[in-house]
């Protein structure tokens, strides 16, 4: 009768062991998921900000957006340079 005790507390630890393991594996894949996740986005927003920053009268993209100027509006943008000249 003892040995079938300890061959059922034996089993029960194992099990206990097994879904321990099988909690602590699916914590890391969410958490893989989780930064991978953060990557992605943080570099969508960075290509977001890259691709919006672009639009100005030095690439000369702008005409493409107002259709109804045919060049750009070097008066529209006097005031974008915030460096001060040398006196």
């Amino acid at each position: 009768m003892a040995v079938v005790m300890l061959v059922t507390a034996m089993l029960v630890v194992v099990m206990v062991g097994i879904m321990m393991m099988a909690v602590i594996m699916v914590a890391m894949i969410v958490a893989t998921m989780t930064v991978f996740g953060m990557i992605v986005t943080c570099m969508f927003l960075r290509f977001i900000h890259v691709a919006a920053a672009g639009i100005s009268a030095a690439f000369r993209i702008e005409r493409c957006f107002d259709l109804d100027h045919p060049r750009t509006q070097p008066f529209h943008h006097v005031f974008d340079d915030v460096i001060a000249t040398d006196a």
